[in-house]
């Protein structure tokens, strides 16, 4: 059961950033990342660097690895009420900001 739930969080970054969604379900879906990423941060960062290499515009990877280091970088990762909302608030401006760019054709 250690992994059971790691493939949901590809699922939930790649809804958030890459599908058009709601900004309350945006916001819900932060909550249900932010536990899978106390619980698998290690994948977290894996993901994260394969969705920056995959990016065929090098700036656009240099600003996604970028976005991605300020989310967790200044964050301690434990479930208690202070770090879920610096958590919630860093990440709707890292979702504002990534859509900004990675969505743009």
């Amino acid at each position: 059961m250690g992994h059971a739930l790691q493939p949901f969080l590809r699922l939930l970054l790649e809804m958030v950033l890459l599908q058009p969604l709601d900004s309350e379900l945006t916001l819900v879906a932060g909550g249900a990342l932010f536990a899978l990423l106390c619980c698998y941060r290690e994948h977290f960062e894996q993901l994260g660097q394969a969705l920056v290499s995959s990016q065929a515009d090098a700036e656009v990877g240099q600003r996604l690895a970028q976005a991605l280091a300020t989310l967790t970088r200044a964050q301690p990762l434990s479930l208690d009420r202070p770090s879920r909302l610096r958590f919630r608030d860093a990440f709707e401006a890292f979702v504002t900001d990534v859509r900004g760019f990675l969505c743009v054709k």
